[in-house]
């Protein structure tokens, strides 16, 4: 375990798991990035990062309807052009790594 003495705040899920942290309730907060980059990057001095690389990391998947070969081809395809022009690691990158997406919001 990484936090063999943490102390687990259940929040709800609509409710914005830094608030505890930003609010003295709690010491640290574990979020998806980009959201802790882009949070702590907007709080001024109130936040940092204490670790300069993820945690851990997750895989994505996609699920069509069975029974539908030609829309599963279709996406073998388009992932696998779009895999070899590097263009699904430039969204990668951009989505996952920059904050240059959110200050266009």
């Amino acid at each position: 375990m990484r936090f063999p003495r943490a102390t687990l705040l259940k929040i709800g899920l609509d409710d914005d798991p830094l608030a505890p942290v930003l609010e003295g309730r709690a010491h640290g907060a574990l979020v998806m990035s980009p959201a802790a980059r882009v949070t702590v990057g907007a709080s001024g001095d109130k936040l940092f990062l204490p670790s300069g690389s993820d945690i851990t990391t997750a895989s994505a998947a996609l699920a069509i309807r069975k029974g539908d070969p030609d829309f599963l081809n279709f996406l073998d395809a388009w992932l696998t052009f779009h895999r070899e022009s590097k263009w699904t690691a430039g969204r990668l990158d951009y989505w996952f790594t920059s904050v240059e997406w959110m200050k266009r919001l």
